[in-house]
């Protein structure tokens, strides 16, 4: 089993979080921010259509072949950690 991590810089607009690889993969990802929610969902999301994860809270989520996570913030970038296990 490969296991990564990493962080990302969320931005206002629909950021990619992670991709799947042929297997997929599980992912936690973590809201770093003290006081801003991040909104996930696919590359059409907004703070409307996204699932809000409040700060400082974590998600565990599959995410499967050849798709991608998307987070986005209401204003300005926000760090999001990531740690993720394949099936391998």
């Amino acid at each position: 089993m490969a296991i990564s991590n990493g962080v990302i810089t969320v931005a206002a607009t629909a950021t990619a979080v992670f991709t799947g690889d042929s297997d997929g993969a599980h992912v936690l990802v973590h809201n770093n921010a003290a006081s801003v929610d991040m909104y996930f969902g696919t590359s059409g999301l907004s703070t409307t259509t996204g699932m809000p994860l409040a700060a400082g809270a974590s998600l565990s989520i599959f995410v499967g072949p050849a798709e991608t996570l998307y987070a986005l913030v209401a204003t300005a970038t926000q760090t999001c950690h990531y740690l993720t296990s394949d099936r391998s």
